[in-house]
């Protein structure tokens, strides 16, 4: 088998020197849950899932999924700089980020139950973080939903118009902000209490890959909602702020 085998392709048969070439990005994430590649570079994916009693084929579907995930503030701290440009703000934050903090939404929220029920009595954690988690799904994805449908829309309306945009819709754009900054704290503090209870995310000594491959996800969701929230209040919402006082 050739090393530059597309990852697609690739099965647990393929060795770890083959997986790591197929893609720059998978001995990131190999090492973002505690695997070594160094180590294990002439043995097949599901030789080291065996000595280590992870599943093959889990992990390397997570790895075909991720590989080439959106980037958006992954492996680049730096923001884009769109100056004053609301309506890139805008598109950059809908096209580019909430897509991938969705999918973390999604992919916690399906595997978290299969996983309590599996190490909930060894890592009680799993079953306190339960309540937080659920409320946090809920009020994050209505408040992404709020900036989707209302928010965006508005701002870049407001963006093109300015003055001739009609007082419902400002009167509209005002009340979206309210709520999103009235919800934003509510949604960090069951965020940080997540991330409290887990004792910030660690990977215990032996854990299995799905357990491994939770605390990743959950570690990546609280680094883009940090980011996220940052992004919004240093430039989305004080262009938006003042874009309205303009009117």
């Amino acid at each position: 088998m050739s090393s530059g085998k597309t990852l697609n392709k690739l099965t647990p048969e393929a060795t770890i020197t083959q997986i790591i070439s197929s893609d720059k990005n998978v001995a990131k994430l190999l090492n973002s849950i505690g695997m070594k590649p160094e180590q294990y570079q002439d043995q097949t994916l599901r030789s080291v899932c065996q000595q280590r009693q992870w599943n093959e084929e889990e992990l390397l579907n997570w790895i075909k999924k991720n590989h080439k995930v959106t980037e958006c503030f992954k492996n680049d701290p730096e923001e884009p700089d769109f100056n004053k440009d609301l309506s890139l703000w805008c598109s950059w934050l809908s096209d580019s980020v909430q897509p991938y903090i969705r999918e973390l939404l999604s992919d916690i929220s399906q595997n978290l139950p299969r996983i309590q029920q599996i190490h909930g009595n060894q890592y009680t954690w799993l079953k306190n973080i339960e309540w937080h988690f659920n409320f946090l799904n809920d009020q994050l994805n209505l408040y992404l939903s709020l900036e989707g449908d209302t928010l965006f829309p508005l701002a870049n309306e407001l963006y093109d118009q300015q003055e001739s945009i009609l007082y419902g819709k400002v009167r509209d754009l005002k009340r979206s902000l309210e709520i999103l900054e009235a919800d934003r704290p509510k949604i960090q503090k069951s965020m940080d209490k997540i991330r409290e209870l887990s004792d910030d995310f660690k990977q215990p000594a032996g854990a299995c890959s799905t357990l491994r491959i939770l605390n990743k996800n959950m570690v990546d969701l609280s680094t883009q909602l940090n980011r996220y929230f940052s992004v919004e209040k240093k430039h989305l919402f004080p262009l938006i702020k003042t874009q309205l006082h303009s009117t």
